[in-house]
């Protein structure tokens, strides 16, 4: 190697070091923690998990900075690349599952309180009198639902038999139901209100009387060599939990849904979660009552 090649190599690597230790921390020496708000429009409540997660980390101290990655990718993409370069995102928010904790490190503490898991079916209004005597499981196999192609709830659906299609974003999902090419869109009851009021489409409707329930919890995730951020996390939760600005936070965007879909007065499904088999056990004492019934003491 000549010496101009060589000069080349120094000073490449020199701009890659010092780009790289740009992404980690900040001119006062933060540390950065990137997140990926959401590539889908229509996904708004993702605005309850970005604000969680910056009063999380303002309890943490003054060592991090948070930043939105401007990146857009699903999911199951954004857990990929944690995994394989938390230089690139630092945490991202999905519903846990045996795959994702070997994957990614897990903040055991669930942010929606196991609500993820009451979900209300989404179907067009035309079709409120064909589902008005749907009441088991065994009649709602007749009918297909959808979900993302991606999200551990297609393998829940389909592992209690349950026909389900996998696309890629909401508002793609929500267009496939009111074209009819599926019956229903199960919803997460903290989702629904905050989707259907985006989409401003009267075409829609939530079966008032039915629900599906099962076992889940949606986790803050880290990278698993990260167990600094990930310790932080936790411990800034549970002092927002234990000084109740976690539930005030809760209330001010779901209080509304919970008191709008009342479980008591519902025909419930209860579906088997075979995704959790080997995670770690989810505390239940950080669950919402409604999530508890679908737990074995």
């Amino acid at each position: 190697m000549n010496w101009l090649n060589y000069l080349t190599l120094i000073v490449f690597f020199c701009f890659t070091s010092g780009d790289l230790q740009a992404e980690a921390t900040d001119n006062s020496g933060k540390k950065t923690v990137r997140y990926l708000l959401g590539h889908d429009e229509v996904r708004l409540p993702d605005l309850y998990p970005q604000h969680l997660l910056q009063a999380v980390i303002e309890g943490c101290g003054s060592g991090y900075q948070l930043e939105r990655s401007e990146i857009s990718m699903l999911q199951g993409r954004a857990a990929m690349e944690i995994a394989e370069d938390p230089g690139s995102l630092s945490v991202v928010w999905t519903m846990t599952s045996s795959e994702r904790e070997s994957l990614l490190k897990p903040v055991p503490i669930p942010i929606y309180r196991g609500l993820l898991g009451f979900r209300v079916l989404v179907v067009r209004r035309q079709d409120l009198a064909r589902f008005s005597h749907i009441r088991t499981i065994e009649q709602l196999k007749e009918l297909r639902a959808v979900q993302g192609y991606d999200w551990p709830d297609i393998e829940i659906l389909r592992a209690n038999a349950l026909p389900v299609d996998g696309y890629g974003t909401t508002s793609e999902m929500y267009r496939l139901l009111k074209e009819g090419f599926v019956d229903y869109f199960p919803r997460a009851v903290i989702e629904v209100d905050r989707e259907l009021e985006v989409l401003n489409d009267d075409s829609f409707a939530v079966l008032p009387d039915i629900a599906l329930i099962y076992p889940t919890a949606g986790y803050f995730f880290t990278n698993h060599s990260d167990i600094e951020l990930n310790t932080c996390l936790t411990q800034s939760m549970e002092k927002m939990i234990a000084n109740g600005d976690f539930m005030t936070m809760f209330e001010r965007y779901f209080g509304q849904s919970l008191r709008r879909y009342r479980y008591a007065e519902m025909a419930t499904i209860v579906l088997a979660n075979p995704l959790l088999e080997t995670t770690r056990p989810i505390n239940r004492k950080y669950l919402d009552h409604v999530a508890t019934e679908v737990y074995k003491d």
